[in-house]
């Protein structure tokens, strides 16, 4: 009697076993889609006290001087100074567009708070 109690338990455990492997090899998997890491320029430039003057002064050719030295030359660009930060940029392309922003509360000399931000995407 025990070795039919003990042949049973083998195989169900077994059965068991066989279950969870052909469930795991016929139902999908979820995969989670990999977002490709964007360029952090804006935390890089927010510490230059010339690009922070450029953007509190709203001097727009500096700004976008300093803008294209730091984004690669396979993306394209465009940028919005303003105070609101509800503001969205208009006309931008239907492309995966990736966004940074930063809030810069003055220069050295000046206390007048911008909010830049960043719109880049890759060029086709």
């Amino acid at each position: 009697m025990k070795k039919k109690a003990y042949l049973r338990t083998i195989e169900v455990t077994i059965a068991v076993i066989l279950t969870f492997v052909i469930a795991y090899f016929i139902f999908p998997r979820a995969t989670v889609p990999t977002e490709a890491p964007g360029l952090s320029i804006l935390p890089v430039l927010e510490q230059s006290p010339e690009f922070r003057s450029c953007v509190t002064g709203l001097n727009y050719s500096c700004t976008e001087a300093f803008l294209r030295d730091y984004v690669p030359g396979n993306y394209d660009f465009t940028y919005d100074i303003t105070e609101d930060p509800e503001t969205a940029h208009a006309g931008l392309p239907t492309k995966k567009i990736y966004t940074e922003s930063v809030y810069i509360a003055g220069d050295i000399n000046l206390y007048s708070p911008k909010i830049i931000k960043l719109y880049y995407w890759r060029k086709e």
